[in-house]
């Protein structure tokens, strides 16, 4: 049966190819998947963003807490094992690859039992045995961190079907893709009546807050050790991150807006 043609071209913000930093183009198409996700299920995306999208939080995982976490933090889900097993040969990425697949095939051993109560452990607290298999497995990865994201951009710009984008209209192409949707009114009413991620309410708070009206979000990119989750507001595009128990909000030059508890911004929206 063949796969249905994706509703969203493969979009790279031009500007991320002219930089000496190979992770610009990795970022950008992070960018664009989490905008164009707020409508498109992971069906209708580019097959090729969603690979590049998860094979990068798998190589921020690794390289920042072990298999164990990623595997907790993709909740052993199928499409994210898949989609990085599929990138990482796409990418030639041949160590990390066969790391992958040892530490894949002890998950892919488990019953759902296993994988629940894996899910139910603190991944923050002590040891566990699987968790440890899991890091030990995939330890075999001898290829550079920084090889990965050269592989992943080189293999985003060689897909027939990118379309690069001045930075500043790619937000009117995504617009032109959402409005494409026949059924787009039904989409965004579902997205309405669903139970709202604390980033989107953190976003909608910290707009209040800042005296701005909120528009939509713009999509969530690594910062350092953080997430940044960037948001459009009648003031223009701002971005705040979690430090502890307060959000942190910044204008997008980077200078901080205001800082607030979270609990305080949440109970603030009743």
């Amino acid at each position: 049966m063949t796969a249905p043609a994706p509703l969203a071209p493969l979009l790279i913000a031009t500007e991320a190819t002219q930089t000496d930093d190979p992770y610009d183009i990795v970022l950008s198409n992070i960018e664009v998947v989490n905008s164009l996700a707020l409508l498109l299920g992971p069906d209708e995306l580019p097959p090729a963003a969603l690979i590049s999208y998860y094979t990068d939080f798998y190589r921020s995982q690794l390289a920042d807490s072990g298999f164990g976490l990623f595997a907790y933090n993709c909740e052993c889900s199928p499409l994210v094992l898949e989609a990085v097993s599929a990138g990482l040969e796409a990418m030639g990425a041949r160590r990390h690859a066969e790391a992958f697949e040892k530490a894949r095939a002890i998950l892919d051993s488990l019953s759902p039992e296993a994988i629940e109560a894996f899910l139910e452990t603190d991944p923050h607290s002590g040891t566990d045995p699987l968790r440890d298999r899991l890091d030990l497995a995939a330890s075999g990865s001898a290829e550079a961190e920084d090889d990965l994201m050269v592989r992943n951009a080189a293999y985003l710009l060689s897909q027939d079907d990118v379309e690069l984008v001045p930075a500043d209209q790619l937000e009117d192409r995504i617009e032109q893709v959402f409005a494409a949707l026949p059924d787009r009114a039904e989409r965004e009413k579902a997205l309405e009546d669903e139970p709202q991620p604390e980033f989107v309410l953190l976003s909608l708070a910290l707009s209040r807050r800042a005296g701005m009206t909120f528009e939509r979000i713009a999509g969530g990119a690594p910062l350092g050790d953080d997430i940044a989750w960037h948001f459009i507001t009648d003031k223009g595009q701002h971005h705040f991150i979690v430090q502890g128990d307060e959000a942190v909000l910044f204008s997008d030059d980077g200078t901080e807006v205001l800082r607030a508890g979270i609990e305080d911004l949440i109970d603030s929206l009743d």
